[in-house]
């Protein structure tokens, strides 16, 4: 009798890749089945320190929060939505685990406080960006920048804003905690800085590097002890002109 070994190696063959090829279907159908019913057991917030966990978690738009199926949460919108929270700059969402989702956020802080004209105080961020009032209780000493809140004078703001991160860089942080107020005067065209500690007025002008202004004001206040109470013009290329004049009240 003959037996063909070929046919019947084709046929276990081909019964072991169809065999194969069912358990792996299986097992996919069951990987999506066991996703689906994952649900989130945590929600976990980095990077909030003067925000609350509990606010954020809000701005998720997960309903219900905890018990929500893993698999039905969109991280993308997660994030459109904390993102929508006023001090809220960047914000980045991710699973953690098999029932988390992590949030990490980066916050608006207050950088200095505006002084409209109308006389209300607002806080702005180290972008120019107005904030809605909230109290921080952590920080108070941060510079007045005086000046209106009109479209027309923002730009305004955010110059003052920027010659105020210029001192922060080139000064670093003791210095900068002694400023008082940045106003921009009209008439002088420039920035008048009141320092605190030494009741001193600056005239920086945003025409020249700012940077290279500071730097001539440090090295004075690095050599010179005696330039309290004096009014200090850092206009100049090349030099510093020093007078008496005192901050107007």
């Amino acid at each position: 009798m003959a037996f063909n070994i070929s046919d019947s190696a084709s046929k276990y063959y081909g019964s072991t890749i169809l065999t194969v090829l069912i358990i792996v279907i299986c097992l996919i159908l069951f990987a999506k089945s066991w996703k689906k019913h994952q649900t989130i057991a945590d929600i976990k917030v980095y990077g909030a320190k003067y925000l609350t966990v509990q606010e954020i978690i809000a701005y998720t738009g997960i309903k219900d929060s905890l018990g929500v199926s893993l698999n039905r949460a969109s991280l993308t919108k997660i994030e459109q939505n904390v993102a929508q929270h006023e001090f809220v700059s960047k914000v980045q969402a991710w699973r953690e685990g098999l029932h988390s989702i992590a949030i990490e956020i980066r916050e608006r802080i207050p950088f200095a406080v505006v002084c409209p004209n109308e006389g209300h105080l607002q806080y702005i961020d180290s972008s120019g960006k107005v904030l809605p009032y909230r109290l921080f209780a952590a920080i108070t000493n941060v510079p007045i920048i005086y000046g209106s809140l009109s479209k027309d004078s923002i730009a305004k703001i955010r110059d003052g804003v920027y010659t105020l991160k210029q001192i922060l860089t080139v000064s670093g942080e003791e210095l900068f905690r002694q400023i008082g107020s940045i106003e921009w005067s009209y008439p002088q065209r420039c920035w008048v800085v009141y320092l605190d500690t030494y009741n001193i007025l600056l005239l920086i002008s945003p025409e020249r590097e700012i940077a290279l202004q500071i730097n001539k004001l440090n090295a004075m206040l690095h050599e010179n002890s005696t330039i309290a109470n004096k009014q200090i013009d850092l206009r100049w290329q090349d030099k510093v002109v020093v007078s008496d004049q005192k901050k107007n009240k």
